[in-house]
């Protein structure tokens, strides 16, 4: 899960599915974005849920790490027993005038964010390094007709990553709109989530 906390005030909620005849264990890690797991009063760090066959779990990140987890940015690393266990994330307000959320996604070597904008309030991409080694890459932005704007290469540590405007990603992005395409490559090419 790329944003533990999208915006400031934010909530986050986690939806877990365990579809399978057997029960599965899940364990939630939360890091900062520099890789490190948070750690602080009032966190439990990690955390291991057990979901029993055919069944379902939804909390809030304070429910699941303790309430010190509420102002805390970073991401969330989760690993489960079986590949059958799905689920999604969503971000809100308290009062719900915003909310939004997606799937939980596999790594993987190539990312698109198809709606980009730098024109008004910028877009936030977040952005992660699940693997264990550094890893290398090249964000890339595209006007809508398809034509590259602007490329950046950037680096990104074990188990780290970041959640940034576009004009802090690529200071050239000055009134852009397109999307986005993040793309990895070697050994752990398979790594990103976003």
């Amino acid at each position: 899960m790329p944003a533990l906390q999208a915006n400031d005030g934010a909530d986050l909620g986690l939806a877990l599915v365990n579809p399978t005849l057997t029960e599965a264990s899940v364990t939630l890690t939360a890091r900062s974005y520099n890789g490190a797991i948070i750690q602080a009063d009032g966190i439990t760090n990690p955390v291991s849920v057990t979901l029993p066959a055919s069944s379902q779990l939804a909390k809030r990140a304070a429910e699941l790490f303790g309430p010190g987890i509420t102002g805390q940015t970073g991401w969330v690393e989760i690993s489960a027993s079986t590949p059958a266990v799905k689920g999604f994330f969503l971000s809100f307000d308290s009062g719900l005038s915003f909310i939004d959320g997606a799937e939980l996604s596999k790594p993987a070597g190539r990312l698109v964010f198809p709606k980009v904008s730098n024109v008004g309030s910028p877009t936030e991409l977040s952005l992660v390094n699940t693997a264990s080694q550094a890893i290398q890459g090249t964000i890339s932005l595209y006007t809508n007709d398809g034509q590259l704007f602007a490329a950046h290469e950037m680096n990104l540590p074990a188990l780290s990553g970041f959640n940034n405007s576009i004009d802090e990603l690529v200071p050239s992005a000055v009134g852009f709109e397109g999307y986005a395409v993040v793309e990895t490559g070697g050994a752990d090419s398979g790594s990103l989530i976003g």
